[in-house]
């Protein structure tokens, strides 16, 4: 069952800080409601997406393959920009997106700014235009703030160390 209105939502988080434990019980509250009104959802990671797309890309079943991605009402992204992707990749990636555009509901997470996206997807062309796929009916949420590993570490008053610089001197 396809939903009748797509739904882009962006969750954009610095590299520390991580999906804080409201957002993810947000993320998976949001794929139960999907499912207990029978939408199809699917989650993956960037890398894992990549990956299986390649390989079916590989063996000459893309199309086949294409379609698990495609047939979910929606679809979760999660770990955009852990990964540096090659040309291959960021068209893989953008593909997908443009094919679901207006049409399926993508939650997406990212620890980069959209301004280093271009560097993600190795070319600023192809990035510009995903973001404007991805932008045009979509929800931001960026969060910010210490990792939630690291503030429970402040609680208990373990200090951060900050990594030591050596003198060539020894």
């Amino acid at each position: 069952m396809r939903s009748s209105v797509s739904l882009l939502l962006l969750l954009l988080r610095t590299a520390v800080t991580g999906l804080p434990v409201p957002a993810i019980a947000n993320i998976l509250w949001g794929c139960s409601r999907a499912l207990d009104t029978g939408m199809v959802v699917y989650y993956t990671t960037l890398s894992r997406l990549i990956a299986d797309l390649k390989k079916a890309q590989a063996q000459r079943h893309l199309k086949r393959r294409w379609r698990i991605y495609l047939r979910p009402a929606l679809l979760v992204i999660d770990e955009v920009g852990y990964m540096q992707l090659n040309h291959q990749e960021a068209e893989l990636l953008f593909r997908l997106i443009s094919e679901r555009y207006k049409h399926s509901s993508v939650i997406l997470t990212s620890n980069k700014y959209f301004s280093d996206w271009g560097e993600l997807l190795s070319n600023n062309v192809l990035a510009t235009a995903l973001l404007n796929r991805l932008l045009h009916h979509s929800h931001v949420v960026n969060i910010r703030g210490q990792t939630y590993r690291l503030r429970d570490r402040l609680k208990v008053g373990i200090q951060t160390v900050p990594p030591a610089t050596l003198s060539a001197d020894g």
